[in-house]
């Protein structure tokens, strides 16, 4: 209360409020960063170093490049894909692959909807190395003595992704990534140490005011937040292709393997812009007087400068951030134990990989007889499961698989025209006797406009690379379709004409058909259309993979 008094008693005695000090301070924070010339995303390309002769570097542009790198492309573009969501998020029972992804993993917290990031994790994240960890900030004036540090930060909406497009080449080794998000939220949990002043304009009495920490929360955000990543990514192809199976499954080495290939990497131009802000809250005071103070600061601030703050906001990211993050890629990229690409062996059962274990998640594995001890890494195991949720469970709505709907009715409607449809378009058959120097009649027959139509009812039971509990090596595969009254349609014509003199000419209009008939003493032309219906028909098949 001492401390709190004495606070209010010297700012009555400023000429300036405090509301004013903290829109100087921002103005000064803020204006350096308007008008900043946009950066060359290709200029750490066009300044490389000498490349040695015995390195040859991956080629983004170049579509023979090694298999692990056109693969890693082919993963990137789909996670931009749209997919079914089980989850049902966002209230579409769609969303983005990568979406879906994010949640999958242990580090996005699905309890609280958030990455929760520890300052043990990130010590230096928001500030320089020669500080103490968590250290954000030190203010020193003539009535405390202040340290501001982070605990932890907790960022909402990094699965709120509405465009990932990511492994663009720009450049030979140049990639841009252009990513939206729907809306950013974050949380972090400060403390503020405050202290009596010891400076020499000090107004504190020694011994009069009180030692006072306080744990606080701000929360603010941003809506409608759009992302430029341009990143040189220059790697070694000799060690991309060296790289053995085991590196890229095991989720623990997979991200120090690739870098192990790195020649040379850093982010040429990153750029956001916002749609809107969101006024930050500061909450956790046990002083009501600095909460006031605070809180009333913030909010002058943001109505000052939040129109400030998105114009600038490209600015901050070019420069504080880039320069932080790239100092942060140097050193981890330099830290020998970062890029050490260690691989244990596949274990093998009677010499063979066990594919219980090499594609079913540790628990199901052990409940199919496997070890259950992901002997072969989980990326293989991820990478299924989220296949089967996301194409192959039935959805519980529709109760068609979801392959139905993200892939084989967009594949059809750009094949037809029409969703859930195949046109053949050649002829399945074609047979044509002529005899036009006997005078004989000629025949022309014909199977032709083939169509499948509902080739999108595909349902359960289905199952893609399954295996089983007796036998490590076989693996079961099946699906149902022209299910849920939506039977499977195969349909064709079938012509038969006959006539004699010169052979009937394919496509004539009315009035040349006519003239034909004319000219010839005996023509007859039938068409006609065969379809059959097949309900809930299932395909089975089992097959053996020794690897």
């Amino acid at each position: 209360q001492e401390l709190e008094d004495l606070a209010c008693d010297e700012l009555s005695k400023i000429d300036e409020s405090v509301d004013e000090i903290i829109i100087k301070k921002m103005h000064d924070w803020i204006t350096p960063y308007f008008d900043l010339e946009n950066n060359d995303p290709l200029y750490a390309e066009k300044n490389l170093p000498t490349i040695p002769e015995e390195v040859k570097l991956v080629n983004w542009k170049d579509e023979e490049n090694p298999f692990l790198i056109r693969t890693i492309q082919r993963i990137a573009d789909r996670l931009g894909s749209t997919v079914l969501d089980r989850s049902n998020s966002t209230g579409t029972r769609k969303d983005l692959a990568i979406n879906i992804l994010i949640r999958s993993y242990d580090f996005f917290d699905e309890d609280v909807g958030a990455v929760i990031i520890d300052v043990d994790d990130f010590p230096y994240i928001l500030n320089d190395n020669d500080n103490e960890p968590g250290f954000i900030l030190e203010l020193h004036d003539m009535l405390t003595e202040t340290t501001i540090s982070w605990t932890q930060m907790r960022v909402f909406g990094l699965d709120t992704f509405i465009q990932f497009d990511p492994m663009n080449p720009i450049g030979s080794y140049t990639l841009q990534n252009l990513i939206e998000i729907k809306e950013l939220d974050i949380e972090i949990d400060l403390v503020l140490d405050i202290k009596p002043s010891t400076h020499d304009s000090s107004v504190i009495i020694t011994g009069t005011a009180p030692h006072v920490i306080e744990h606080i929360t701000i929360r603010t955000g941003f809506r409608n937040i759009e992302i430029e990543v341009s990143t040189l990514v220059a790697l070694d192809e000799q060690k991309v292709s060296k790289l053995r199976l085991g590196a890229i499954l095991d989720e623990e080495k997979i991200m120090k393997c690739l870098l192990s290939t790195v020649w040379k990497m850093g982010i040429t131009v990153l750029s956001a812009n916002a749609g809107s802000i969101i006024r930050p809250v500061i909450d956790g005071f046990v002083d009501d007087g600095l909460d006031s103070v605070v809180n009333t600061g913030a909010q002058v601030a943001m109505t000052a400068y939040s129109e400030s703050i998105l114009s600038a906001l490209p600015g901050i990211f070019q420069t504080n951030f880039r320069t932080k993050l790239n100092n942060m890629l140097d050193d981890y990229l330099n830290s020998p134990e970062n890029v050490s690409c260690k691989t244990r062996p596949f274990p093998r059962s009677e010499g063979f990989v066990d594919l219980r274990d090499f594609l079913l998640e540790a628990g199901d594995a052990s409940s199919a007889g496997g070890s259950g001890t992901s002997p072969y890494g989980e990326i293989t195991p991820k990478i299924k499961s989220f296949i089967d949720n996301a194409l192959l469970d039935n959805d519980p709505l529709t109760g068609e698989a979801g392959i139905n709907e993200v892939v084989i009715a967009p594949i059809t409607m750009y094949q037809s025209g029409i969703s859930g449809t195949y046109l053949h378009s050649e002829d399945l058959f074609t047979l044509q006797l002529n005899d036009t120097a006997s005078g004989m009649i000629n025949a022309d027959i014909r199977l032709y406009k083939a169509r499948l139509d509902h080739v999108d009812s595909l349902s359960q039971p289905m199952g893609f690379l399954q295996p089983i509990d007796s036998d490590p090596y076989i693996l079961n595969n099946g699906f149902s379709i022209g299910t849920k009254g939506k039977p499977l349609i195969a349909s064709v014509r079938l012509l038969v004409s006959a006539h004699s003199g010169e052979s009937l000419p394919i496509g004539m209009n009315i009035l040349d058909r006519k003239r034909f008939e004319e000219r010839n003493w005996f023509f007859t032309h039938n068409e006609m259309d065969f379809s059959i219906e097949f309900e809930d028909i299932q395909v089975l098949g089992d097959f053996l993979a020794k690897i």
